[in-house]
């Protein structure tokens, strides 16, 4: 298996903490964080992550929804897992029809985050 990049956008530093921690344990070492949408942006523009774990709901400057549409713009190949608290349909569907390739709803075990990555990276078929 390949260096997988990953990419984990939330405004809360205890999820960046959480999902940094998960996924090391799982063997994703090369980790990359941003506070808020617009920084996520940026990241993609200069390391060109594989993966991104976004959360929906940041408060400042862009949130997950605008970042995801920015980071799709720079790259299809980009793969972008919704990260969020609420169980929202509506914000869920919002993020589909803009191209986000997985979804994850807060509280979630490391298990669902490397299912997830491996469902968007082809490791478990769909």
């Amino acid at each position: 298996m390949s260096v997988v990049r990953i990419l984990i956008a939330d405004d809360s530093s205890f999820a960046r903490e959480m999902l940094t921690k998960y996924l090391h344990e799982a063997g994703f070492q090369d980790t990359l964080t941003a506070e808020n949408g617009k920084e996520a942006v940026e990241i993609c523009k200069k390391h060109k992550p594989d993966v991104i774990l976004m959360d929906v709901s940041m408060e400042r400057e862009d949130d997950g929804i605008e970042a995801l549409k920015e980071v799709k713009k720079i790259s299809q190949e980009i793969k972008v897992i919704m990260v969020t608290a609420l169980a929202d349909e509506l914000i869920k569907d919002e993020a589909v029809a803009d191209n986000a390739d997985g979804y994850l709803v807060k509280p979630f075990k490391k298990e669902q985050v490397v299912r997830a990555l491996g469902f968007v990276l082809g490791y478990i078929p769909g």
